[in-house]
């Protein structure tokens, strides 16, 4: 099988996975670039009417991250570095 592009691998699990609103954009954010600010990350989100009220950005990265992970989806590549997510 020909390997596919991260993006591709994304956009696929969004397909196939039952994800929360906030999940879901998240994952839609990193088809579009590749990293992205706490500050950033925000304001796209709040556009939709999705707010980082009990947690900061950062931090729901974070364990996102850490849960992709831990379904094996370490080819998310994600890192959360400062106040930024690559």
């Amino acid at each position: 099988e020909i390997p596919k592009t991260i993006t591709d691998q994304i956009q696929q699990y969004i397909q196939n996975e039952s994800l929360k609103k906030k999940e879901r954009k998240i994952l839609e954010l990193f088809i579009k670039a590749s990293s992205y600010t706490d500050s950033e990350i925000q304001e796209i989100c709040a556009a939709e009417g999705i707010r980082f009220i009990a947690q900061s950005v950062m931090k729901f990265m974070e364990e996102y991250i850490n849960k992709l992970n831990d379904q094996g989806h370490d080819w998310i590549g994600f890192r959360v570095i400062g106040m930024s997510t690559y």
